[in-house]
């Protein structure tokens, strides 16, 4: 398995960028990069981290090495925020229905 300085390293290269280039869109300086990529430093901040990974077009999970493919009919679907706690769960009690004859 790749390291996290391995994965930055390629795809920055992928994407045509110098070590220089990368350390400007991410406010930082270039021997950090370095130091990133030579695994001299593997510890970031989340922000750090999710900045670096939105600077390379990639996810948080990939940036660490985690990327699982979800398998077709597994039957996990993971919900998006705000769209309640998980399979079964309501959002709150329903609405009281208005009474017999009144005007809407």
């Amino acid at each position: 398995m790749a390291t996290l300085g391995q994965r930055i390293r390629e795809r920055r290269k992928q994407l045509g960028l110098s070590q220089q280039a990368l350390a400007r869109l991410l406010g930082l300086p270039q021997s950090k990069i370095s130091e990133l990529e030579c695994d001299v430093r593997s510890d970031m901040l989340l922000s750090t981290a999710r900045h670096v990974a939105h600077a390379l077009h990639m996810s948080l999970d990939a940036l660490a090495g985690e990327d699982v493919p979800v398998l077709a009919g597994s039957g996990f679907s993971p919900a998006a925020p705000g769209e309640g706690d998980g399979p079964g769960r309501s959002r709150g009690r329903p609405r009281k229905a208005a009474p017999a004859g009144a005007a809407s």
